[in-house]
């Protein structure tokens, strides 16, 4: 008897059948696994399964005859269907996008195999890959708490929810993964303003360093047409902050703004003021809700009041200041000219829940130049702007001499 007349080994036979299903020839490639079930009853793949039961079953779903390998494997395997078939089935909906099925069969195995990781791994991959919320609480669900997720996970579905416009859920999670945040910010233009911008920032962006903050620096005018117009940057970039998912603190410090006690604790005072919307001082010690100074402002992008403002804030910049208003703004701060502050102060005025969400400070902390943590040299507080800017050299020079080592 000639070799090639012999009978094929299962591995000739699985070698035909991968043959075939590369050619796209499924169906003959289905014919040949029947044809290898009884002749080879116990031979297995390397996961363990039955051969070509297995091999039959994935060539039935890839041409998506579910109700058939469905019916195929209650008849060749009776009692429990075996834990392989459902993670055939859980694969096969994942990569499908049949999202509700996929949970379902992800759900079976974990109560099969709870330690087994891939449950985990598809249901944050079907969150992120379709934005599904449904995954994400099917994830967290096997999770069993939010600490057991890890925080790339956690950010992973803060980001899922963010997208689905849940903001509530987003908050949560990204506070999760990012138990303390908070990005500290400054603008300035690239001509008047520049160059006290660059001295305070050594103080600003130390503290940054020292106390685990992000810092960032826009110089230039965002929308606008005179240097001036640069004071409008922080209305766009803190929208843009809350658009791109971060729902931490964030501290916007005006150019002649910067931190005088480098060794203040930011993550103990933001933690006590954690119910408020804003912090800062009150403009002009009137005691009015609305009355703010907006020059050292913290913002709380986990608090809904907060994000409901800077929207409305958004919405009044557009309305109040198109184009033709800009370009004819040449003089800075003209009482002619809506600023920044005062069409802020406007909205929490209008808005007396929004307003109830800021909590006022001492100008001894913050926002003046006496302040022991935070010191701002408004422009009223020196005529001379080289006397300004020599007194905010000194004092960042102190803080920065007096800081600690990290």
């Amino acid at each position: 008897m000639n070799l090639s007349d012999a009978a094929p080994t299962a591995e000739d036979l699985l070698a035909q059948v991968a043959a075939l299903a590369g050619a796209g020839q499924n169906q003959a490639a289905a014919a040949r696994c029947l044809e290898g079930l009884p002749r080879f009853p116990a031979s297995q793949d390397a996961q363990g399964r039955p051969m070509f039961l297995a091999r039959y079953l994935e060539l039935l779903l890839e041409q998506q005859e579910h109700e058939r390998a469905a019916s195929f494997i209650a008849e060749a395997s009776p009692g429990p269907l075996p834990g392989w078939w459902r993670l055939m089935l859980a694969r096969d909906a994942a990569r499908r996008g049949r999202i509700t099925q996929a949970i379902a069969e992800y759900r079976h195995i974990n109560t099969l195999d709870p330690k087994a990781a891939e449950p985990f791994d598809v249901l944050r991959w079907l969150a992120l890959q379709h934005c599904s919320s449904e995954a994400a609480d099917a994830l967290m669900a096997l999770a069993g708490r939010m600490e057991a997720l890890g925080r790339e996970t956690a950010a992973d579905l803060a980001w899922v929810f963010h997208r689905n416009g849940e903001a509530e859920r987003a908050t949560a999670f990204h506070q999760a993964a990012h138990p303390r945040s908070c990005r500290i910010i400054q603008t300035c233009d690239s001509h008047v303003y520049f160059d006290l911008a660059m001295v305070t920032m050594a103080a600003n962006r130390r503290f940054a360093e020292l106390s685990g903050a992000d810092y960032a620096l826009f110089v230039g005018v965002n929308r606008g047409y005179h240097p001036w117009h640069a004071t409008y940057n922080r209305i766009d970039w803190l929208r843009q902050i809350l658009s791109c998912g971060h729902y931490g603190w964030v501290l916007y410090l005006d150019a002649d703004a910067y931190v005088a006690d480098l060794g203040f604790d930011l993550w103990d005072f933001l933690e006590q003021r954690r119910e408020h919307a804003f912090i800062a001082v009150s403009g002009t010690d009137s005691g009015i809700p609305w009355d703010l100074n907006i020059g050292v402002l913290f913002i709380n992008l986990a608090d809904p009041r907060a994000r409901r403002a800077l929207e409305l804030w958004h919405q009044s910049f557009a309305t109040l200041l198109p184009p033709s208003v800009l370009m004819a703004a040449e003089v800075p701060f003209h009482e002619t000219t809506h600023n920044d502050q005062s069409i802020l102060q406007a909205i929490l005025r209008d808005n007396p829940d929004l307003a109830a969400g800021v909590c006022f400070e001492s100008k001894r902390l913050i926002n003046s130049p006496f302040a022991r943590y935070i010191r701002q040299h408004l422009r009223e507080d020196n005529v001379d702007f080289a006397q300004r800017v020599a007194a905010i050299r000194a004092g960042v020079a102190q803080a920065l001499d007096t800081a600690p080592q990290p």
